[in-house]
């Protein structure tokens, strides 16, 4: 009855590793997601930042032909182009800093993600190791029930060897064939 309990009992406990296991998996998941979002904001923000390298490189090319402008609607061009360069370049430093920050954002949740995956390890480890005692403690209940079968056989086995002996004896005295044997009557 005790190992029949036991059973049930490691049943009960696979399954809830089961379902533990299943929460860790999707622990897991949520963090690759975070993860790849993290690393998508941060190819942006690199986008961002390469992007401002080169309207600066433009900028600085159209403000050097700025001191070679011949005409005042030349120079109105440059300058226009220069202010338009300049707010495409705050627009990026905007978009890379919104990134950043989205990349901050993401890494702390990230790490949250992180943190339930480390607690559903621990779980799943912990209702590892009760399982395995559980099924340590039902084959050693085995065991012990079947020595004590086999102890309880023996006993019987001789109890009933001797109970045959005792009859197969009678038997024979009362045939006369016990008598016969130990040279009492002749045969």
């Amino acid at each position: 009855l005790r190992v029949h309990t036991s059973n049930y009992r490691v049943v009960g406990f696979t399954e809830e590793v089961a379902l533990k296991a299943k929460a860790l998996e999707a622990a897991r998941e949520a963090r690759r997601v975070a993860e790849i979002a993290v690393r998508d904001k941060a190819l942006e923000a690199d986008r961002c930042n390469l992007d401002v390298r080169s309207l600066e490189g433009d900028l600085r090319n159209i403000e050097e032909k700025l001191g070679d402008v011949k005409s005042n609607k030349e120079y109105q061009i440059l300058t226009d182009r220069i202010k338009e360069l300049r707010q495409a370049i705050n627009g990026k430093e905007t978009e890379a800093l919104a990134a950043m920050e989205e990349i901050d954002r993401l890494r702390q949740e990230m790490q949250a993600r992180q943190a339930v995956v480390a607690e559903q390890e621990k779980l799943v480890e912990g209702l590892k190791r009760e399982v395995e005692a559980e099924a340590a403690e039902i084959r050693r209940q085995g065991q012990e029930f079947k020595t004590r079968r086999e102890a309880i056989l023996a006993k019987n086995l001789t109890a009933h060897k001797v109970s045959l002996e005792v009859y197969e004896s009678a038997y024979k005295r009362g045939r006369g064939e016990g008598m016969a044997e130990i040279g009492m009557i002749p045969a």
